[in-house]
């Protein structure tokens, strides 16, 4: 499988869906608008075009960082590509 990382946020709906299919808790959509909305850096994963992984880096932009969301669709778990 060939993976692409792009440094970004990801979207509202991509968030919810990945964390579902990764076992993560629900969150709303007004939840993971503010949540997405006050993140310092984020990464989504695709295979091909489509988002399957997400992380995001949550913090007060001084001194205290959390690398919170990891996440991705079960099928592509443990598994390694060309990145």
């Amino acid at each position: 499988m060939k993976y692409t990382v792009k440094n970004e946020m990801p979207g509202v709906r991509d968030s919810i869906d990945i964390r579902l299919w990764a076992a993560l808790s629900r969150k709303s959509e007004g939840a993971v608008r503010i949540r997405l909305s006050n993140n310092i850096f984020g990464t989504v994963v695709y295979n091909q075009d489509t988002p399957i992984g997400i992380e995001r880096i949550a913090g007060d932009s001084g001194c205290y960082f959390e690398i919170v969301d990891i996440a991705s669709f079960r099928e592509h778990q443990k598994k390694e590509g060309e990145a």
